[in-house]
Formats: C-alpha cells, sequence, structure tokens
C-alpha cells in the first residue's frame, strides 16, 4: 500500500514538474515575441518619424525658381552688350572727349531736314566748318570730295556752312551749291548759321575748322584749325585703327 501510494506520488510530482517547465517555455517564447514586435515596431515608429522628417525638410526647402529662357538670354545679351562697350571705351581712351555736340534741327543745302541724329548713323563723323567766302575752304573741298569717296562704311564727312542761316539765302545757297559741285563733293552740307551752332561756331578762332564727333554725339580727338587734310586723314586712320583693334578684342 505504501509503495503504490509512493508511486502514485512520484507521478504526479512528475507531471507536475513537465507542466511547469512547459509552461516556463511557452511563457519565455511569448516575451521573446513581444520583444521582437516591440524592437519592430520602435524601427517602424523611428522609420516614420525619419521620413516624416524628410517630408517636413522637403517642404519647408524653398523650391528653385529657375529664370525663364528668354529672361536668361536678355541678361546674358545685356552683360555682353556691357562687356562690349567697356571694351570699346578701353580701346578709345586715348582720343579726348571735348563734350557733346550741340543738338539741333537744320537743313541741308538742298533743303532736307537734318538732325543731330546723323551721327548715330557711322563710327566717326568729319564734321567740316566752312563758309563760301573762305579761300582756303573752297580750295580744300576738291580734296575732301576725292578722300570721301576713300572712306571706310563707318566714317563719313558732313560740311558746316557759317555763313548761311536759312534757306531763303538764296545767294549764298547758290554759292555753296556751286562749290561743292564744282569739286565734286557728294557729303552733305548743313546750314550752320540757323542759331543752333552758335555755340560751336563762337568758339573757333576761323574757318576751317574740322572736328571729329563718334556715334554718341561726343567731340573726340583734335580740333583742327585751318585746311589740313593730311592731318584730317592722319586722325581718322587712328581712330578706326583703335576701332578694330577694340572688335578684335570683343570677337576674343
Amino acid at each position: 500500500m505504501n509503495r503504490n501510494t509512493n508511486l502514485g506520488l512520484n507521478r504526479i510530482v512528475c507531471i507536475v514538474l513537465i507542466i511547469a517547465l512547459f509552461t516556463s517555455l511557452v511563457a519565455c517564447g511569448s516575451d521573446k515575441t513581444s520583444e521582437n514586435i516591440a524592437a519592430n515596431q520602435a524601427t517602424e515608429e523611428v522609420d516614420g518619424t525619419e521620413n516624416q522628417a524628410e517630408a517636413e525638410a522637403a517642404a519647408a526647402k524653398p523650391e528653385s525658381k529657375e529664370e525663364p529662357a528668354d529672361k536668361t538670354d536678355k541678361a546674358d545679351s545685356a552683360a555682353a552688350d556691357s562687356k562690349n562697350n567697356e571694351v570699346q571705351s578701353n580701346a578709345l581712351d586715348e582720343f579726348k572727349v571735348y563734350g557733346k555736340f550741340a543738338e539741333f534741327t537744320t537743313n541741308d543745302i538742298d533743303g532736307n531736314e537734318v538732325t543731330q541724329s546723323i551721327f548715330a548713323n557711322k563710327d566717326l563723323t568729319v564734321v567740316n566748318i566752312w563758309g563760301t567766302f573762305c579761300g582756303p575752304c573752297i580750295n580744300e573741298m576738291p580734296e575732301l570730295g576725292a578722300w570721301e569717296k576713300e572712306l571706310p562704311d563707318n566714317v563719313q564727312i558732313v560740311g558746316l556752312i557759317v555763313d548761311i542761316s536759312s534757306t531763303d539765302n538764296e545767294t549764298q545757297i547758290a554759292a555753296a551749291k556751286q562749290i561743292t559741285e564744282k569739286a565734286d563733293v557728294g557729303f552733305v552740307n548743313l546750314i550752320g548759321g540757323n542759331g543752333d551752332f552758335d555755340e560751336l561756331i563762337g568758339s573757333i578762332v576761323g574757318v576751317p575748322t574740322t572736328i571729329f564727333v563718334d556715334k554718341s554725339g561726343n567731340i573726340v580727338g583734335e580740333i583742327i584749325v585751318g585746311a589740313d587734310v593730311d592731318r584730317y586723314k592722319s586722325f581718322v586712320n587712328k581712330y578706326v585703327e583703335a576701332l578694330n583693334n577694340s572688335s578684335q578684342k570683343q570677337a576674343e
């Protein structure tokens, strides 16, 4: 009886131990699973936080605005023009500037209206100030007419006649036409006594006087008193050479 009882007790103890061990294993597995889930959840939360931070940073970052192509092209063109003007200005620094040629509205001896815009047509204008009463002026006129035909395309001659005040001065106009036609002169000759040129004419000591005007209306270089076509040519050649050099630098 005692033996059977002991055996029964031993079996019960074994069963209890087995149940306890199984329960412990299940509990450990459950804990590990919980740990893994918690770890995965934490990772997901971190990832979610990072993704959210990246999204917020992207939203906060200012959008890069690309300039329209035409606006960029205009800016580039303006910068290029500015650079070209600077190069040209540097190349012409050796030529003294005396100031602006006065604005004017007058007529040529054929009755056509002419303004200071005539200077914008060429890089350089040779302004020959003369009078129908002036022997040296008349004597140099054929040489000026011949030189005009040899000038480069960016240079012109304009005559300014000091003793004609209006288109009503028929006698002086007739004399001027006779002089220029005989000399085979093709360049424009302006009526200079209308009042628009008084300051300029009042500043010279005699005729002929020759000055040089750039395309912006600036009086540049030399003021040559007296008939001296060789000096006119020398200055024009120097000026045109400087312009050509500046054009080459711009091309580079």
